[in-house]
């Protein structure tokens, strides 16, 4: 008598499961405050008391723009502070250098004045850097890229400031959901009913478990070598 060889299926209730949640995942995606975001440098020197005033503001920088990495540069204990100072300056046009210097992927402000006045200005060139990379903000949660996991929170935004009855604010929303993950919907039905259908051999199951291997140490070797290429 031929002996049939076992092989393993996927439970669809399982599998509906794994599915839904993958199609949802854009839409649970979070931001990482000052993970992978642009670095802010700032210039300051000991006794200046206009770059005391500018490391006051940082802390209120770093609340309302928390995708900013802020990195203080004191020209007396940063070895390299000075020549980058004279380097960036010098970039922009600046022949005398001066302190508080600010500087944001190349753009340089120097001096600072106040919340109301260079407060703002620092604000208003990271928004415009947001906005040339296609990122939004998210206030205390940090930054998103407008992509697609980036569009719920511009829509619910946008939806929040139409002034909507209660029923119709949630019917919106729920439209959304059914177009956003339709598509996503439809590609995970098929891939249950062809594992539904057919069996899993034990050399597939082999190859499956060699490949889920592979991805997880090249994931751990990113993390430990390049973790700025996950974010």
């Amino acid at each position: 008598m031929r002996r049939t060889r076992k092989g393993w299926r996927l439970p669809p209730v399982l599998a509906m499961v794994l599915g839904l949640l993958l199609s949802l995942a854009p839409l649970l995606a979070t931001a990482q405050p000052g993970v992978g975001g642009p670095e802010l440098q700032v210039f300051v020197r000991e006794g200046c008391p206009h770059c005391a005033h500018a490391k006051a503001f940082l802390p209120e920088l770093r609340r309302q723009r928390p995708e900013i990495r802020v990195r203080l540069r004191p020209l007396e204990s940063d070895p390299a502070a000075i020549d980058d100072l004279l380097r960036y300056s010098r970039q922009a046009g600046i022949g005398a250098p001066g302190v508080p210097t600010f500087v944001l992927e190349g753009k340089v402000l120097v001096g600072f004045d106040g919340t109301e006045g260079r407060g703002k200005e620092l604000l208003a060139l990271i928004d415009r850097r947001q906005r040339v990379s296609g990122n939004v903000s998210l206030g205390r949660f940090g930054s998103i890229s407008a992509s697609t996991a980036g569009l719920p929170a511009v829509y619910t935004a946008v939806l929040s400031q139409q002034n909507l009855g209660l029923a119709a604010h949630y019917g919106y929303l729920g439209l959304y959901i059914v177009g956003y993950i339709a598509d996503d919907a439809l590609m995970v039905g098929i891939a249950v009913l062809a594992l539904s259908s057919n069996r899993l051999t034990e050399g597939t199951g082999r190859w499956l478990k060699l490949i889920s291997g592979v991805v997880m140490v090249a994931l751990g070797l990113l993390l430990l070598l390049r973790p700025g290429w996950l974010f």
